[in-house]
């Protein structure tokens, strides 16, 4: 049997709410013998604004901000090798091998030594890509837009969304702050005001008609276009950030 959950049916604010923890309350729900066993995922599947319930929940499992630190970044990196290399029970070891049965302790060694390597990693792409950034003023907005054909790979960690978000995060300095990734024949959008990327492709489609611009996702996914038509979709896409912005 398929169900199809929609919070936004019931005109519930989703807007903060990630897959995660959607997952782990519907979960909770239909079995409630696993309830013990995810009050700690809501938490650590948020990079920020972590909901005060869901961070109370980490806590009363025994998970202080350390520990759900140290396994949100052991995830994300171990996600990314999951993709060459079956991790499923690394990441079960993450999130659920802390108990009676392990020697590890909640916040024991293996999220820790995972979570290091990651930002390691993650700290190298982020050097290079802010030596790299260029930044402009577009109606009041401030844009950083990062070439990530030339400072992102596929086949490396961290992937471009990872990078994105992080890049974002850390160069934001005011409340209309656009970060910008864009590769060969995709673009990347992340901003600190609500934006529909959907919106926003239709705008740079209707700009650039020969571009071949389509957006991939929903509400927050990307925008992809025709190789060699690049410099087109970029200032199309400049052009229609203030129309698009919330």
């Amino acid at each position: 049997v398929s169900v199809a959950v929609a919070p936004s049916l019931a005109d519930a604010d989703v807007s903060d709410v990630t897959s995660t923890a959607l997952t782990a309350t519907v979960a909770s729900h239909v079995n409630d013998d696993v309830r013990a066993d995810l009050e700690h995922l809501p938490a650590v599947s948020y990079w920020e604004n972590t909901p005060e319930a869901y961070r109370e929940l980490a806590t009363d499992a025994g998970y202080d901000e350390t520990g759900i630190s140290e396994r949100r970044e052991a995830i994300a990196l171990e996600a990314y090798y999951q993709s060459y290399k079956d991790k499923r029970e690394l990441v079960a070891d993450l999130l659920f091998g802390d108990d009676e049965e392990t020697d590890r302790p909640v916040n024991g060694d293996l999220a820790a030594h995972v979570s290091e390597q990651f930002r390691a990693k993650l700290d190298t792409g982020l050097e290079t890509a802010q030596e790299n950034l260029t930044t402009e003023s577009v109606d009041g907005i401030s844009v950083a837009v990062l070439d990530t054909a030339a400072f992102t790979h596929r086949y490396n960690f961290p992937t471009t969304t990872l990078l994105l978000d992080a890049l974002h995060r850390r160069e934001r300095e005011d409340d209309s702050f656009v970060t910008l990734g864009l590769g060969d024949d995709e673009l990347h959008v992340r901003a600190t005001e609500s934006l529909n990327v959907r919106d926003l492709g239709d705008a740079i489609a209707e700009a650039a008609p020969d571009a071949g611009v389509h957006v991939v996702g929903g509400q927050d996914g990307h925008i992809e276009f025709l190789p060699g038509e690049r410099d087109a979709v970029r200032q199309a896409a400049l052009d229609a950030l203030d129309a698009t912005l919330a």
